[in-house]
């Protein structure tokens, strides 16, 4: 196996001076508004853009995190670039930031792919040195958090094909150690409209996700009501929360990028969410 993934992003979409990079992550978590959630946390929903504009968002998600001794992330992404298949993971051992390394699980990894193979046809390809973002930038933040070094599963989806997401989910929903792991989402929401209607683009897919309904995020971007550019990654966790039994979701903050560019022209849609299991 190929060792580490050297970062394509840092010093680009977040810094690549290890001080410079935790302080920026803490300022953001010390900004981010604390709300309780009375229950066991089981997934997250997190944006992917440059933390200059999607870091604050994200901080309300990750808060939840500090300290806490979590062995095992799924982590769900898009994948920007073109590639023929439907599911792919880094043929790497380990993701390399400023902050060091982040070891993938390969053996979980490897029979997720045996049961997708087996359940589908449809294999998780590996790709060399792939230059995505938005699995890679959810890995500072993790490390500034967690209380201890973990292992990651990393799957960047490009399938819009409901069922396959639909048996991902439940395969990792097969595999999930609720007493030390967490799902998470990495996507964006709409893109480039008027804030006027990202608003309103927005508020379609966040309510998919509030109601834990993940066929309505694919039917939203058929009839184009609403997008998310990481449709098939936040199916996939939903569809895996059903399985687990997690019943309740938290919108913790949602904003675009205009609170930073102050340009309402044209924007970016950020959402965090928790989803937690009340028994």
């Amino acid at each position: 196996m190929i060792e580490s993934r050297p970062s394509p992003i840092a010093g680009l979409w977040y810094p690549a001076d290890p001080r410079q990079l935790r302080s920026e992550i803490q300022q953001y978590l010390d900004e981010a508004v604390y709300y309780p959630i009375l229950g066991e946390l089981r997934a997250l929903l997190v944006p992917h853009a440059g933390y200059r504009y999607s870091g604050k968002t994200a901080a309300y998600a990750y808060q939840y995190l500090i300290g806490k001794p979590i062995e095992t992330v799924y982590i769900l992404s898009p994948y920007h670039d073109y590639h023929p298949a439907d599911f792919l993971t880094p043929a790497h051992s380990a993701y390399e930031t400023p902050l060091g390394f982040v070891d993938i699980d390969q053996e979980v990894l490897n029979s997720i792919n045996d049961a997708m193979l087996m359940k589908t046809g449809c294999s998780i390809q590996s790709v060399t040195r792939d230059k995505e973002h938005s699995l890679e930038i959810q890995l500072p933040f993790l490390q500034s958090v967690l209380a201890q070094p973990f292992r990651i599963i990393p799957i960047m989806v490009r399938s819009r094909n409901p069922q396959n997401c639909h048996e991902l989910g439940d395969i990792i929903a097969d595999h999930f150690q609720p007493n030390n792991s967490l799902l998470i989402a990495s996507t964006d929401l709409s893109h480039f409209y008027h804030e006027k209607l990202a608003h309103q683009l927005d508020a379609v897919i966040i309510n998919a996700v509030r109601n834990n309904q993940p066929a309505d995020i694919f039917k939203a971007e058929d009839n184009k009501s609403g997008f998310a550019c990481g449709a098939g990654a936040v199916t996939t966790v939903m569809w895996a929360n059903k399985k687990l039994d997690v019943n309740h979701t938290e919108i913790l903050y949602y904003t675009t990028s205009a609170e930073e560019t102050r340009d309402a022209q044209s924007v970016v849609g950020y959402a965090a969410a928790a989803f937690y299991q009340i028994p």
